[in-house]
C-alpha cells in the first residue's frame, strides 16, 4: 500500500492530469457565421491580453495554468456582456494595483499576499482597500533607523 506522501502525490497527479485533459469550450458554434467566428476570436485574444496584464501585475506568479483557466471561465462567460467585461477587467486591475501598492512594507516578498488563483476565485477585487499616503524619505529613514536599533 502506498505511503501517505505517495497517496497525496497520486491525488495531485490525477487532479493535474484531469485539468490538463479537460477540453476547452468550443471557440464557436459550428453553425456560426464567419463574422461571429472572427468576433469570438478577437474577444478571446482580448481576454488573453487582459490575462497577461493581470499576471504581470500580480506579485505571485504561481499556478499560472489554473489562473488562466479561472480567468477565461470568468471573461468568456456568455452571460457577461462586453461592457460588463471591460468594467470588471478595469476594476480587477485597479484594485490589484492598489492592494499591491498598499501591502505592508515589511512583507517585501508578498508572503501574505493571496495567490493569483485564490485572489480571483475569492473575488478579492471586491475587498475594501485602505489606501495610505506614500512614505516620505524622512519617514523611511526613521523606519529604517528604528529597525537597525531594534536589531542591535
Amino acid at each position: 500500500e502506498p505511503s501517505t506522501k505517495t497517496k497525496g502525490l497520486d491525488e495531485f497527479m490525477r487532479t493535474g492530469r484531469a485539468l490538463r485533459d479537460a477540453k476547452p469550450p468550443e471557440p464557436y458554434h459550428p453553425a456560426a457565421t464567419d463574422e461571429e467566428r472572427i468576433a469570438e476570436t478577437k474577444k478571446r485574444q482580448k481576454v488573453m491580453e487582459w490575462f497577461l496584464r493581470y499576471i504581470s501585475i500580480h506579485p505571485k506568479k504561481t499556478k499560472r495554468y489554473l489562473v488562466e483557466q479561472i480567468w477565461c471561465e470568468t471573461f468568456l462567460n456568455p452571460s457577461l456582456s462586453d461592457e460588463d467585461a471591460i468594467k470588471l477587467y478595469e476594476t480587477i486591475i485597479t484594485t490589484l494595483q492598489t492592494q499591491k501598492d498598499n501591502h505592508p512594507r515589511d512583507d517585501v516578498n508578498y508572503q501574505f499576499f493571496p495567490a493569483a488563483d485564490a485572489w480571483l476565485r475569492d473575488g478579492r477585487w471586491m475587498d475594501e482597500v485602505e489606501t495610505r499616503k506614500p512614505e516620505t524619505l524622512q519617514e523611511r529613514a526613521d523606519r529604517l533607523k528604528k529597525s537597525i536599533e531594534r536589531d542591535k
